[in-house]
């Protein structure tokens, strides 16, 4: 029997980043505001994309929540581990992500998630995603991760995990940037959830299924 990979997107897929934002922002001012953090000025600076932007790296392409946090001479373990006492909780994953990962284990899917973002602030959403099943691994990219997986997948005929290329992948993201980027493969089956907070448009590639909600997600594998 072949084997299944699931590859889902974290942020404005899965995971509602931006309600996540926010009262992590919030969080902020209310504990460091002594030392200058305004949740609305903080969040104003993470749109800096300028290469010297506060949290910027990568020359401005990417953002590192911790590095943001170090500017204020806050001590990010501190603020880790603040945030993750206070706003861990059943809230963050959007509707139906739990039952999708349950479908997908359940039909013989490898489930992992793969992101864009600073490995260590990916994580600590991962953290506070309570009821996020467990053992799901996590890769976070520093860069597209359409154009990450693209490579691999031309070199090793499939998406990698642990060591092993899959060649049948079902690939679950809100941005169609990340199907461009990777392109059409054979064993690829590409949807996308349309209409998040971020990157809403739909893809224009024939090939990439569009759904609005992730519990369509499951009837669209039975049929396919």
């Amino acid at each position: 029997m072949d084997k299944l990979l699931a590859v889902l997107d974290l942020d404005h897929c899965i995971f509602q980043s931006e309600e996540f934002w926010h009262d992590v922002t919030d969080l902020l001012e209310q504990h460091y505001g002594a030392a200058g953090i305004a949740a609305a000025k903080f969040r104003a600076e993470r749109l800096d994309r300028r290469p010297d932007g506060p949290g910027r790296v990568a020359g401005g392409e990417g953002y590192d929540f911790f590095a943001h946090l170090s500017r204020y001479g806050v001590d990010p373990a501190t603020a880790e581990h603040a945030i993750a006492r206070a706003l861990k909780g059943d809230q963050w994953l959007y509707p139906s992500a739990v039952e999708l990962i349950d479908y997908l284990r359940d039909h013989g899917y490898t489930v992992v998630i793969e992101t864009t973002g600073a490995d260590r602030f990916q994580r600590l959403k991962i953290a506070c995603a309570a009821n996020l099943p467990g053992g799901i691994p996590v890769r976070a990219f520093p860069e597209n991760k359409g154009e990450v997986l693209r490579r691999e997948w031309e070199a090793a005929g499939g998406i990698v995990h642990r060591g092993i290329p899959y060649a049948h992948v079902l690939l679950v993201d809100n941005s169609a940037g990340t199907f461009t980027a990777l392109g059409e493969h054979p064993g690829l089956t590409a949807v996308q959830v349309t209409g998040r907070e971020k990157n809403p448009e739909p893809s224009l590639l024939p090939w990439v299924h569009k759904v609005t909600e992730l519990s369509q997600i499951s009837a669209l594998i039975a049929h396919s």
